[in-house]
């Protein structure tokens, strides 16, 4: 388990980001700053929205993907492909559920289901960037 910072004030939690091994060697690469997508100027402070655009713009994706597009597309494949639950997706995308009286008194996080849950996200992109249609759900909840 790894304690994701946003540095966003608006969040009112902390984030936990349920990394797979793919992020860990990601993690390796930045030389194990605090952030795993550092803001490009100060260090100390995370990556913007403006920064993911402007990677996205230097990869030719400008205009075709953002960085919540990257979030819907983890959403409907988690849950269509990989058949987990909406309110384990949500936890992990850190979503705020807009009921403070639910916020206030579920403070279930779904960790194990989490960290097996990426794990299958991670291999399902490995198969999809594979040239291989993955059709079905096949994914397997923690127990």
């Amino acid at each position: 388990m790894n304690w994701f910072d946003t540095g966003n004030p608006t969040f009112k939690t902390e984030v936990i980001s349920c990394l797979n091994p793919y992020s860990r060697a990601n993690e390796c690469l930045t030389g194990n700053n605090k952030y795993l997508f550092p803001n490009q100027r100060d260090h100390e402070k995370s990556a913007t929205n403006f920064d993911i655009l402007a990677a996205l713009k230097r990869m030719d994706y400008s205009g075709k993907m953002t960085g919540h597009g990257f979030r819907s597309l983890a959403m409907g494949v988690i849950k269509e492909r990989l058949g987990y639950r909406h309110e384990v997706v949500d936890r992990q995308l850190s979503h705020a559920s807009g009921d403070a009286y639910g916020e206030a008194y579920d403070r279930a996080m779904f960790l194990d289901e989490r960290r097996v849950m990426m794990q299958q996200y991670a291999d399902y992109l490995d198969t999809a960037a594979s040239g291989k249609v993955i059709a079905g759900r096949f994914g397997k909840r923690a127990a």
